[in-house]
């Protein structure tokens, strides 16, 4: 595999026979996870994970046309770095408000490790990043009919993942 492939692919979790947008997705754990762990604060995770996904962008960006050029079709459903991308940007956005439906609707006490609330805001922020993924409502949708390049296929899912924070806005 070329380097575009495995980023476009996010490491050929794209690849998968069966739902590769939602295994895509699932890509970004392992950067939310590091983010989290690695930080000190919620507000240091979050800059963490900002970092991470403008690199992700620019290095999307350049993977995603090559893949373009090399299989001819724009948003090729193996191409899963923009979920990873707008997975992160429901957390860089939601993280603290996802954590607090957490402890509303999970049951969480003393005992529940940190790896399992951490796990849970994960599941949280993915099932809702997802549904608006899928049913693309609204500017979502426009975006993902009429910008047919590298720049669309990201920035339907970076909208994607500010709907997905702005629920648990909603629900704090």
């Amino acid at each position: 595999m070329r380097w575009y492939e495995i980023v476009a692919t996010w490491f050929g979790m794209g690849k998968a026979s069966f739902m590769p947008g939602t295994i895509g997705s699932m890509g970004a754990y392992p950067l939310f996870y590091l983010a989290i762990m690695s930080s000190e604060t919620p507000h240091e995770a979050r800059m963490t994970m900002l970092f991470m996904t403008v690199v992700l962008c620019i290095v999307g960006f350049f993977a995603i046309r090559k893949y373009h050029k090399k299989t001819g079709v724009i948003d090729d459903q193996s191409i899963v770095v923009d979920e990873v991308i707008g997975q992160l940007v429901t957390f860089i956005i939601g993280y603290e408000w996802i954590g607090g439906a957490v402890t509303k609707f999970f049951p969480i006490n003393e005992n529940t490790s940190d790896s399992m609330i951490i796990t849970y805001i994960f599941i949280c922020g993915f099932m809702t990043f997802r549904f608006f993924d899928i049913t693309k409502p609204m500017y979502i949708s426009l975006i993902d009919r009429y910008w047919k390049n590298a720049v669309g296929v990201i920035l339907d899912d970076i909208i994607a993942g500010i709907y997905a924070a702005a629920v648990f806005y909603v629900l704090r």
